[in-house]
């Protein structure tokens, strides 16, 4: 597949292009699945979370490894052109033992609560702003009442609610979006360093759980010399999803608004749409980011530095010999089974004989 990506006559966006779509054919039922039930979680501890900060832990332990066994999913088709067949106790167990520190939920959710936090508050004073230039009648009001008086500051919210709910409204979308867009960037990069790594180590012939060490490499190291292709590319691509995420959060928010809903429940009817509208093309970004990873593998590994490099190459030098010792002391059916299936480990002469000459060196 590395070979038939980086080859093809047709440019490489369309060959991607052509590629995801064949891939997604295989698996969607299950892709699709799993990311609605994900997608649903997700909704789920934002909703809470609007009453305590304590219910966005639900994503953590719940949305998660589902995500995760997307993750495994799209890694196993664009490896061996067939879905993983795990199943989902086993995929939720994966996580839990290997697959934690590739996401850094607690620190992501974190971070996007800060970030709701702002771009409310900053969202709120602007909306501040303009009300002051175009009503200043209500601050004058709002200065005459006395802050101890609930009543008044009761009747007050009452008879200018017209103004101050959407204000509300508007400012806590913008918010949840913001922390939103955060959180599901920060998973992404850790999900295509999922797949570089994969890439780099072993050919994605074996699926390998990257600990969270290698993951900042990736992120910090390879992955920023092809940043711009694959930003490039994944517009062209996956617009159509980020269009209508957007239109589907922000007609949320004027349904909302203009139908004077609790300013609580407008993000939620703003989110609940755009959610619902881009569960499928989660799935085509992801299988977007693992084969541009892998077309583009030998150069993210080119253009590292020396030290980068070294690393990787001792990494997956070990990883090479551990894995044939593996496939070596496997049953002879069994090696049949997995070279059927085309997820074996295959070793040329030159590497093996490689392998031989540093083992004996050691």
């Amino acid at each position: 597949m590395v070979t038939g990506v980086q080859t093809c006559a047709l440019p490489i966006s369309k060959e991607l292009k052509l590629e995801r779509k064949n891939l997604f054919k295989k698996s969607w039922p299950r892709l699709l699945g799993l990311t609605f039930l994900g997608a649903f979680i997700v909704f789920f501890s934002i909703a809470l979370a609007s009453y305590t900060y304590y219910f966005s832990l639900i994503l953590v332990f719940f949305a998660l490894p589902l995500f995760f066994m997307v993750t495994i999913e799209v890694n196993d088709l664009v490896s061996n052109m067939r879905t993983s067949n795990i199943s989902f106790k086993k995929g939720i167990g994966t996580y839990y033992r290997t697959g934690r520190g590739l996401y850094r939920g607690f620190r992501t959710i974190v971070l996007g609560i800060l970030i709701y936090i702002l771009f409310q508050a900053v969202s709120m004073g602007i909306g501040y702003f303009v009300i002051s230039q175009t009503n200043p009648d209500i601050f004058d009001e709002l200065k005459d009442i006395n802050l101890g008086n609930l009543d008044a500051a009761i009747d007050f919210i009452t008879q200018n609610s017209n103004i101050i709910y959407p204000l509300i409204s508007v400012s806590n979308s913008v918010g949840i979006f913001a922390g939103i867009m955060f959180a599901q960037a920060e998973f992404r990069k850790n999900e295509m360093s999922f797949y570089g790594i994969n890439t780099i180590l072993s050919d994605n012939k074996q699926r390998i759980s990257p600990t969270t060490m290698t993951v900042m490499i990736f992120r910090k190291e390879l992955y920023p010399s092809v940043k711009k292709k694959h930003d490039a590319i994944d517009i062209k691509l996956n617009w159509l999803g980020y269009l209508l995420f957007f239109i589907s959060y922000t007609a949320g928010v004027l349904i909302g608004v203009f139908t004077h809903i609790n300013y609580v429940f407008t993000p939620m009817i703003a989110l609940g749409l755009g959610l619902l509208v881009y569960v499928p093309f989660y799935s085509l970004t992801r299988l977007f980011d693992a084969l541009f990873l892998v077309a583009y593998g030998e150069e993210l590994i080119n253009n590292a530095n020396d030290r980068i490099k070294q690393f990787f190459m001792e990494a997956r030098k070990e990883f090479t010999v551990q894995s044939s010792q593996m496939y070596s002391n496997l049953p002879e059916d069994v090696k049949k089974q997995i070279k059927e299936s085309s997820g074996g480990i295959s070793l040329n002469d030159k590497e093996k004989k490689e392998i031989e000459k540093e083992d004996k060196e050691k």
